[in-house]
C-alpha cells in the first residue's frame, strides 16, 4: 500500500510530530510519502503507477485530495484507478465528512495508529467541470466567497464561520457588499438540454457531494447514485437563500423563485464575461464557458 501525505496539511502544521506517529504505524508494507509540493506530489504518483498501486492514503485536507485526484487521473488515463483512503488532516475537510457524516476525523488517526483494519468501501462519482475533476465546483458568489476567505494567510473555519455569519447579517440589511460579492453575471444555463428561463445569476454551483461544510447541504440530489450530480443555481436575492437556511442546513429540497436545487448529468454555463472557476476551495481557471459533467468512479476505503 503507498500513503502521500500533504506536510503543509494544517493537522501536520501544527502537530508535526503527527507525520511521524502516522509513518512508525503504517509500518514497512506502507510507502510514506511526505508531499511538500504538487510537482513532487505528481512525481510520487507516476512512481507508484509504475508499481501497479491498488491502494492509496491521501492525508491532507480538500486541497490535497482535489490535486491527487487530478493527478492520478491524469496519469492512470483510461485505466482503473487505485482505491482511495481519505485520512482527513486538513482545514475544512469537506470530502470527508460528507462521505462519512457521522465519523470524526480523529478517529480515523486513531484506527491507523492502532493499526486497526479498515476493507469496507464505496462507491462515489465525481464531477467534471471543463477538464478539471472534483467534489464542488462554483462560479460567481461561493468562489467569490473562497476568494475573499484565502486573501489572509493561512485560514481556518473560525474566519469561514465569522465571514458566513457576516454575509448573512448584509443579505438581510441588502447591504452594498453583499451585492459585491454576489453579484449578478449575465449567462445562459442550460441543464440535461433544457435552457433555463432566467439571464442573470448570483451563483452557479454543482457536486457530487451533498455537504458543504458547517453541516449544511446545498446538494441534496448529490450522492443518491452514480448517474447523477446536484446542482444549486442561485437567480435572484440572495436573501432568499437565507430564507430557507434551515432547510439547507438539513438537506431538504427547497426550490424557489430565488433559487433552484436539481439533479442533472450535464450543464452547460456560457457567461457574457469570463469568471473564475472555484473547485474544492482551489480558485482556478477564468472562462467564459463551463461544462458540468460526470466525471469517473472511484472507490474510496472506508
Amino acid at each position: 500500500m503507498f500513503c502521500i501525505a500533504n506536510r503543509h496539511a494544517r493537522k501536520f502544521r501544527k502537530n508535526p510530530k503527527l507525520l511521524d506517529h502516522l509513518e512508525k504505524a503504517l509500518g514497512k508494507s506502507t510507502d510514506l510519502f511526505k508531499s511538500d509540493s504538487l510537482k513532487s506530489t505528481h512525481q510520487f504518483l507516476k512512481l507508484i503507477k509504475e508499481k501497479e498501486a491498488s491502494k492509496l492514503l491521501v492525508c491532507g485536507g480538500d486541497g490535497t485530495l482535489h490535486h491527487t485526484i487530478n493527478s492520478l487521473i491524469n496519469i492512470w488515463q483510461d485505466q482503473p484507478l487505485p482505491k482511495l483512503m481519505i485520512v482527513p488532516a486538513g482545514t475544512m475537510n469537506v470530502a470527508f465528512k460528507s462521505l462519512w457524516p457521522k465519523k470524526k476525523k480523529n478517529a480515523v488517526f486513531k484506527d491507523l495508529l492502532n493499526e486497526r483494519g479498515i476493507t469496507a468501501t464505496r462507491q462515489l462519482i465525481l464531477l467534471r467541470i471543463n477538464s478539471t475533476y472534483g467534489f464542488i465546483g462554483a462560479i460567481g458568489g461561493f468562489s467569490k466567497f473562497i476568494e475573499q476567505y484565502a486573501r489572509k494567510p493561512d485560514p481556518n473555519p473560525l474566519r469561514a464561520i465569522r465571514m458566513i455569519t457576516m454575509q448573512t447579517a448584509q443579505n438581510i440589511m441588502n447591504t452594498r457588499h453583499q451585492e459585491t460579492m454576489f453579484s449578478h453575471f449575465l449567462a445562459s444555463v442550460v441543464v440535461d438540454g433544457v435552457p433555463l428561463k432566467s439571464e442573470k445569476y448570483r451563483t452557479v454551483s454543482a457536486a457530487c457531494i451533498s455537504h458543504i461544510g458547517f453541516g449544511f447541504h446545498f446538494f441534496p440530489d448529490a450522492q443518491q447514485n452514480l448517474e447523477q450530480l446536484g446542482a444549486f443555481i442561485l437567480s435572484g436575492s440572495s436573501l432568499g437563500m437565507v430564507k430557507k437556511i434551515v432547510p439547507l442546513f438539513m438537506g431538504k429540497k427547497s426550490n424557489g423563485r430565488d433559487f433552484l436545487q436539481i439533479p442533472f448529468r450535464t450543464m452547460h454555463v456560457d457567461t457574457l464575461k469570463p469568471l473564475r472557476l472555484m473547485m474544492d476551495g482551489e480558485l482556478l481557471e477564468t472562462s467564459n464557458h463551463f461544462e458540468f459533467t460526470i466525471g469517473p468512479t472511484l472507490e474510496f476505503i472506508t
